[in-house]
């Protein structure tokens, strides 16, 4: 709700009219979300695309022109990492574990700020050298993260603690 209001200042306040897409299966919240979206006259804004098969990820990733992912629950962020891996700017939540994982190489925002969601938004949507900044910052924070180096990390704690 808080993006879709997000969206609705960008387009009033700062006067873009950008489409928000978003994947996963309708939770059950779907019917109070769509209300919303007429209310605030964003239907024609917002695509909901359903499941999307994790093949099909990277080609939305590179077709974005960021990744707005405003979190409230979070564990690791998985979607932020595919993202910059993609060289997808991305903008995030400032709560959970999101901050650990972005370090530099994203923006972050109050996930309950639309104004300040819609703010950065604009900052990174207008400025076309922040959004290679950021792809290039992204690229490099994403190759942090592989399931190599994950499971290399699992083995030295494992030999540290003598683990059979």
């Amino acid at each position: 709700l808080r993006a879709f209001e997000a969206l609705a200042l960008l387009r009033d306040r700062h006067g873009r009219r950008e489409t928000l897409v978003l994947t996963g299966a309708a939770k059950n919240a779907h019917d109070d979300l769509q209300r919303a979206l007429a209310r605030l006259g964003l239907e024609q804004q917002v695509r909901f695309l359903g499941y999307c098969p994790v093949e099909d990820l990277p080609a939305l990733y590179r077709g974005a022109r960021a990744l707005f992912y405003p979190s409230l629950y979070e564990g690791f962020g998985i979607p932020v990492v595919e993202a910059m891996s993609c060289r997808c700017p991305v903008v995030c939540s400032s709560a959970t574990s999101l901050p650990e994982i972005v370090g530099q190489a994203g923006l972050l925002v109050d996930p309950l700020a639309p104004g300040e969601m819609a703010a950065t938004l604009a900052r990174l949507l207008g400025d076309t050298e922040l959004r290679e900044e950021l792809r290039e910052r992204g690229a490099r924070r994403a190759a942090d993260f592989s399931w190599r180096r994950f499971t290399l990390q699992v083995l030295r704690a494992l030999a540290e603690v003598g683990a059979p």
